[in-house]
């Protein structure tokens, strides 16, 4: 009979790399930079749908378009996003798209009157995030290489953390700010995680540039 040692070690092992995550400050500061980034993004994103009921009052199948549209510009940008980050860098990723996005977003809560002004900037939103979201990852990864398996794992619950937080959020506040209230929330949210990325940076050198 197959012994079950491995499996005793398998997971040992696992909760040793939980262990040093827990104990690893950058790792922390890390993962809570993705958090504040999805938080942000998903505070706007989730409710975009229902802006597009109420502004242009279109059904769910038309809505479905909109989103199709963002959704094939996200997978080219992360599709070639690899190629974008082995030439400039994760951390050049990050802030350039970080700001960007923040700028793209502001630009589709306030230019909202023209359903073309708002395919055009959730196309760019999606470009941004695409690259963006993809070098943060690998930026993340790289704080403790030696316990990648255990920070992706890590990195995923926090990014369904911050989309639980960005829903709820935008369920409580959008009938008191607006639309637009929660597109400056969501840009400020990404600047702040961008910002948080530079820190990171200068205080632990060792982190892929």
């Amino acid at each position: 009979f197959p012994k079950n040692g491995g499996n005793s070690e398998n997971t040992l092992n696992y909760l040793e790399g939980f262990k040093n995550l827990w104990n690893s400050k950058e790792a922390l500061w890390a993962l809570s930079i993705n958090l504040v980034w999805m938080f942000g993004f998903y505070t706007i994103y989730t409710f975009l749908g229902t802006y597009l009921h109420d502004a242009f009052n279109l059904n769910v199948s038309k809505t479905g378009y909109v989103f199709i549209v963002y959704g094939l510009s996200n997978f080219i940008a992360s599709f070639f996003g690899g190629t974008i980050i082995s030439k400039i860098g994760a951390l050049k990723n990050i802030i350039i798209n970080g700001i960007l996005s923040s700028i793209f977003i502001l630009g589709l809560s306030f230019y909202d009157r023209r359903l073309v002004n708002i395919l055009i900037f959730l196309i760019l939103i999606a470009l941004t995030q695409g690259i963006g979201v993809t070098a943060l990852t690998a930026y993340i990864v790289n704080v403790v290489p030696s316990n990648r398996s255990t920070v992706m794992s890590f990195n995923s619950s926090f990014l369904y953390w911050g989309l639980t937080l960005g829903s709820t959020f935008g369920s409580i506040f959008y009938e008191q700010i607006g639309f637009k209230g929660l597109g400056i929330f969501s840009s400020l949210l990404i600047s702040l995680a961008v910002y948080a990325t530079y820190r990171l940076n200068n205080r632990h050198k060792n982190i892929i540039k």
